[in-house]
Order: structure tokens, then C-alpha cells, then sequence
């Protein structure tokens, strides 16, 4: 009995222990694992948020703004006095696919998608995803404004090429949420090609 009481007591004294912040200290792999923040509001901000701590905001004024007042998600972090955007940098890659393999491409198809975050256009390629070799000419607007100038992104007889944006317009510079559509100008035996613009955020 005495046993049983003592092992019943040691039970309650572990149930009963607060809940305490631990600070690790090393290298953690969590490189298989996805980590979610939990989500917050302008409107009812966490009161006294430690510094660093990150929080996804689903009233931002537009994509990435730490400012409230829209509809739009952004993910912030604390600097110790107010919430701030996270810095995102590196290279990056935005990517179209057009056509389904089967029928041929056809002058004047056109794929638009926005721009899921600022950048600058460094480059292009073309792929054709099946392997067939032909020829495509891509037109790409931002906006409905072009910004290829007088070299698009080309394919000529063969599966994959590959350019600068040198001569481009507008600095190459797109915003979030800008609408970008890739449109087929001339096509010869493509049915399926992919279209990437290499970025710098």
C-alpha cells in the first residue's frame, strides 16, 4: 500500500510541474521535418511576442506587407519592437509549362500566373519536356507590358536553350503579385515545353 501511495504521489508531483521555455543549444537536423508558425492577425497582434518569434499574419494589406487591413498572408518576425518581414534572398527560379504532350503548340497559347514574390529576371530557359526537337519563341508581358524587347526567349531545332536578359526592359524587375503571361509568338513540332525565368530576390 505504502508502495502504491508513494508511486501515486510521484505521478500528482510530475503532472503538477509548469510548463517552462528550454533554450537548446548545438545543431538540430530538422531538414526532413516542416515547421508551420502558427498564424496571427494585425487585428489582434500577440501581446508581448518574444524577439525573433515568427508568426503568419492573414490580414496583411498585400502579399509579404507587414501592414494589416487586406485579406492577403504574410509571414513576419519580431525585431523586439515591432513585426518586420522576413528577409528572403537568393537565387530563385519562376517556372511555366505549356502544353499537354499530345497536341501541337499553337500560335497565340498563352500561360499567366502571378509572381509570388519580388525579384529580379536574370535569365531564361526552355525545355522541351518530352524530348521532341523543334522551335518555339516565347512573348512575355508583366503586367500586359512587354519586357523581352527584341529577344525572346527562343528554341531553335533542338530540345533546350538557354539566354540572358541583357536587353530586356524595365530593369527585368518584378513585383509581388505582378501578372506574368508567357504567349507562344512561333512554334514548330513543340507540344510540351517548359519556360523558367532564373530570379534574384
Amino acid at each position: 500500500m505504502r508502495l502504491i501511495i508513494g508511486l501515486l504521489l510521484a505521478a500528482l508531483a510530475c503532472f503538477g510541474q509548469a510548463k517552462s521555455n528550454v533554450v537548446e543549444t548545438g545543431l538540430r537536423d530538422a531538414s526532413v521535418a516542416t515547421w508551420i508558425p502558427p498564424t496571427c492577425t494585425f487585428a489582434a497582434p500577440p501581446s508581448s511576442p518574444p524577439t525573433g518569434a515568427v508568426c503568419t499574419f492573414t490580414d496583411a494589406s498585400s502579399s509579404g506587407a507587414a501592414t494589416g487591413g487586406g485579406t492577403y498572408k504574410s509571414v513576419l518576425r519580431y525585431s523586439g519592437s515591432a513585426w518586420v518581414a522576413t528577409a528572403l534572398s537568393g537565387a530563385g527560379a519562376i517556372t511555366f509549362v505549356a502544353g499537354d504532350g499530345t497536341a501541337a503548340l499553337t500560335t497565340g497559347s498563352a500561360v499567366c500566373g502571378e509572381a509570388p514574390y519580388a525579384a529580379t529576371i536574370t535569365g531564361w530557359r526552355i525545355r522541351s519536356l518530352n524530348g521532341t526537337s523543334g522551335s518555339v519563341i516565347f512573348a512575355i508581358t508583366v503586367n500586359g507590358a512587354s519586357i523581352v524587347a527584341a529577344a525572346p526567349p527562343t528554341l531553335t531545332t533542338a530540345t533546350s536553350a538557354s539566354g540572358s536578359v541583357s536587353t530586356w526592359a524595365n530593369s527585368n524587375a518584378i513585383a509581388v503579385n505582378d501578372l506574368l503571361c508567357f504567349t507562344v509568338s512561333s512554334v514548330t513540332s513543340i507540344t510540351n515545353a517548359q519556360l523558367t525565368l532564373s530570379v534574384v530576390r
